[in-house]
């Protein structure tokens, strides 16, 4: 394996997620809808004992059936997450997820494979569910878990982003939102569930995103337009952590995750053959296909060099692709 980042998430005597390599905010009171929430699973091959999800040479996520768990592949840098629980044990697999049940305390675990990072989804059956998960975090030494500016993350000793925590959320049975924050108390994380109803079941979930732009995949064309490629993930987080819409247009470009993922593009060797003219008009139209609901799940982000440089209000109210 080259630089790694590997996670791994082993939920059986110990949910153990490990995790090597790079990169979610405070809880929204409006988010996306449910089915964006909880993406489908992206799985390229099924092996004996797991499934894969190979983007490319430097990700690989591998989903376990033989134990809770979750490895990630990315670059440099290592931590584990430990969810403690003896009584988990193997359920089903179902489209792309594998499911780990704990018949006791009734409630189970979701693994869920995405371009750029997992998904663990918690769910909570009844009253006699836990309504308090723990993650023990045992991460790289200089790295820390962080609250700041509403996102969640980890940061190595130089103040980097390695993954993007995403916000808490949890709905009851009809959809609605369930009241529920994280805890940093050393090396956890921590999600408290605050409930009272009874609309069981629950769904709750935390969210790690390691990768937020494929640059194998981003291209400009001939036709002018250069076009970006988003993780899931990265897609997931912004749609979970943040009100869509207009009001986030001068506020994304400023989030962590704003940055990187602009930080990605102006990486990209197909954004260098661009011209410096053109690029301030092309990071609006990416910022606005980012906040923009009728725009964050399209396939592709195309930003187009031949349009006019308007301003960004301006850029979103055209749907991110102003005309002359």
């Amino acid at each position: 394996m080259s630089k790694g980042f590997i996670m791994k998430a082993c939920m059986s005597s110990l949910a153990l997620f490990t995790i090597l390599g790079t990169a979610h905010p405070a809880y929204a009171s409006t988010r996306g809808s449910e089915s964006k929430l909880r993406p489908d699973a992206e799985v390229d091959s099924i092996e004996e004992d797991r499934l894969v999800n190979d983007t490319d040479q430097l990700n690989e996520i591998e989903v376990f059936f033989t134990n809770p768990s979750v490895t990630m592949t990315k670059e440099s840098d290592e931590f584990s997450i430990i969810h403690e629980d003896s009584n988990l044990e193997f359920d089903k697999t179902e489209e792309g997820k594998v499911i780990f049940r704990n018949k006791e305390e009734q409630y189970s675990i979701e693994n869920v494979a995405l371009v750029g990072g997992v998904q663990i989804l918690y769910n909570i059956e009844s009253t006699e569910s836990p309504k308090e998960y723990v993650l023990d975090l045992d991460i790289t030494e200089g790295s820390r878990i962080i609250h700041e500016d509403g996102e969640y993350k980890i940061v190595n000793e130089k103040g980097e982003v390695e993954v993007f925590i995403g916000s808490p959320w949890a709905k009851d049975s009809n959809g609605n939102e369930v009241e529920t924050y994280y805890e940093i108390k050393d090396q956890q994380l921590i999600q408290h569930i605050d409930y009272e109803g009874t609309d069981y079941p629950l769904v709750a979930d935390p969210l790690f995103c390691s990768d937020t732009i494929d640059n194998t995949a981003s291209k400009y064309t001939d036709s002018n337009t250069f076009s970006v490629y988003p993780r899931t993930c990265a897609r997931t987080y912004i749609t979970a952590s943040y009100t869509l819409g207009g009001a986030l247009l001068g506020v994304f470009g400023s989030t962590a995750i704003g940055k990187q993922m602009w930080s990605e593009v102006v990486a990209d060797a197909s954004y260098q053959a661009t011209s410096t003219a053109n690029r301030p008009k092309l990071k609006d139209q990416f910022i606005c296909h980012a906040v923009n609901p009728t725009t964050i799940w399209k396939s592709s982000w195309n930003l187009d060099t031949n349009r006019p440089d308007v301003s960004l209000l301006d850029t979103y109210k055209a749907l991110c692709n102003p005309d002359y």
